[in-house]
């Protein structure tokens, strides 16, 4: 097929469509007379298809292969061809409003031609090792949620026993909450013999204890309070494994981390979590105001 081409800047491109199970490709040449050849094939998302779809780009010299951004379909399209072609993740709503679009133009056509011409904006996609990290800090935001959400059930099944721990413990999971809680789930009642487990310094004296403390639990709630206890550790364990994996994975940029650890309000934990969102370079961001749009 031959299309006459606006002014183009890339001899050779690809577009790409992507979907969950295919891919419908679009490959793009200049030939003489201001004009583009054009081919358009689809591929399933398979990794040998993929595969095919890299050496089909590769037999026209494409050098330059853009895609629209939907949902995570694009991820497994883009670790294949990463390193053979020049890449641009456009953005969906960056293309919707993109004018001049034919009614008999495919997506993967329409993506071709602009990305041939150089118009297409691309997202921010970090490098493979960042989004490396991505995948280890985000998992451990939602074991960390998951944690907050055991810990919430604990305070209710206390709450439903009348038991007034997190009125006296500004940490409930504390050293002194979690031997109150330990015993409690063990089948001690007794307030005193609770209040007499807190150590080092709560807000409450032993008198506010031993009142925050005169509650009564059934035979239920301590065993819910038992496995409750459990996954908290549970989760606390994994939330540790990762956070070491990810220490061991940024150990060459601890300068950042020590950077971003002086901003009031980021600690170690935080800093990691924006090394990975945003990478080590900031040439991505080229001013202040991008970057703040980026991360909005």
């Amino acid at each position: 097929m031959i299309r006459k081409v606006m002014a183009a800047i890339y001899q050779c491109v690809g577009g790409l469509d992507v979907h969950q199970e295919t891919v419908v490709a679009c490959r793009r040449r200049l030939i003489s007379n201001g004009q583009a050849e054009l081919e358009i094939r689809t591929f399933k998302t398979t990794s040998a298809e993929l595969r095919e779809l890299a050496q089909w780009l590769l037999e026209w010299n494409g050098t330059h292969v853009a895609m629209e951004s939907t949902g995570i379909s694009w991820v497994p399209v883009w670790n294949i061809l990463e390193g053979q072609f020049q890449l641009t993740l456009a953005n969906a709503q960056h293309l919707k409003k993109v004018p001049g679009r034919k009614d008999d133009q495919s997506d993967a056509e329409w993506i071709a031609q602009w990305m041939q011409c150089g118009l297409l904006r691309g997202s921010f996609v970090p490098p493979a090792e960042v989004r490396q990290w991505r995948h280890l800090t985000r998992q451990r935001v939602k074991l960390i949620d998951q944690r907050t959400g055991v810990i919430n059930r604990i305070h209710s099944v206390l709450e439903q026993g009348n038991l007034k721990l997190s009125n006296v413990a500004s940490n409930m999971m504390g050293v002194s909450g979690r031997a109150m809680i330990k015993a409690l789930s063990q089948g001690e009642n007794d307030p005193a013999n609770l209040a007499a487990l807190s150590q080092g310094r709560l807000k409450a004296d032993f008198e506010q204890l031993v009142e925050a403390l005169d509650g009564q639990l059934n035979e239920n709630q301590r065993w819910l309070l038992k496995r409750l206890l459990g996954q908290v550790e549970s989760l606390e364990k994994e939330i540790v494994i990762y956070s070491e994996r990810i220490k061991e994975q940024m150990l060459p940029y601890q300068t950042q981390l020590e950077r971003l650890d002086t901003i009031g309000g980021i600690g170690q934990r935080s800093a990691e979590t924006l090394l990975a969102e945003i990478g080590p370079e900031m040439s991505p961001f080229p001013t202040d105001d991008q970057l703040v749009s980026w991360g909005a």
